[in-house]
């Protein structure tokens, strides 16, 4: 089957596809129809097949940085992202729970200042704060140190929660009395339980000495 092209009537042969749908234009104009199309609607680029980079300024300094980067260093986001109150420099920007600065999705601003403004950090070291301020990240106050240094320094400024066990907590809901009732009681846990307002593994762990066993 021979057919005239309709746009540039030209001979040629179509399809199965063209002829069930009844479409008479040959392969040269319909790929051309096609690119119209898709330059009309702004997919197919004519100037350029790659985008070049869209350039952005610096936050902090205003110096070109590459797309979606708010910021040149890391030192400039600790500087535009931090405010001087006396000798500490105070993130302002997320904290964690604990109260520590955040930068990202898991770093931690102070440890970002000391790697951007000192150096690397050792494997297995962490960053003390050498003014107990936990949102400081000045550089001249962050020091490496190991876990005990921490506690160290807790220590010596007051700031460290030493655990209180048995009547001493103030979350106890029990006393010693009710203690040693509950190790010489021969009835279930579940039994037991209700009589204390406690769980039934409370009572478990009571007879265990997995907890208060500090009492004899």
């Amino acid at each position: 089957m021979i057919k005239q092209c309709r746009a540039c009537s030209a001979s040629f042969e179509p399809t199965a596809s063209q002829v069930r749908h009844s479409s008479w234009i040959c392969p040269p104009c319909s790929r051309q129809k096609a690119k119209d199309w898709h330059r009309r609607v702004g997919y197919l680029r004519t100037k350029s097949k790659t985008r070049p980079p869209s350039i952005a300024g610096c936050k902090n300094c205003g110096k070109p940085t590459q797309r979606r980067r708010l910021y040149c260093s890391q030192k400039c986001t600790v500087i535009h992202n931090s405010k001087i109150f006396g000798e500490c420099w105070i993130w302002t920007g997320r904290l964690h729970e604990n109260g520590y600065g955040t930068c990202g999705k898991h770093g931690r601003a102070h440890r970002i200042s000391y790697e951007a403004f000192v150096g690397p950090i050792e494997a297995g070291k962490l960053i003390r704060h050498s003014c107990n301020v936990r949102k400081c990240v000045n550089p001249a106050h962050l020091l490496p140190g190991s876990d005990w240094d921490n506690v160290h320094d807790a220590i010596e400024a007051g700031t460290f929660a030493i655990q209180k066990h048995g009547e001493e907590n103030t979350q106890a809901k029990l006393k010693k009395a009710d203690v040693i009732k509950i190790r010489s009681d021969t009835r279930r846990h579940k039994v037991i339980c209700k009589d204390y307002g406690v769980s039934a593994s409370t009572i478990s762990n009571i007879k265990t000495r997995k907890t208060w066993n500090h009492i004899e």
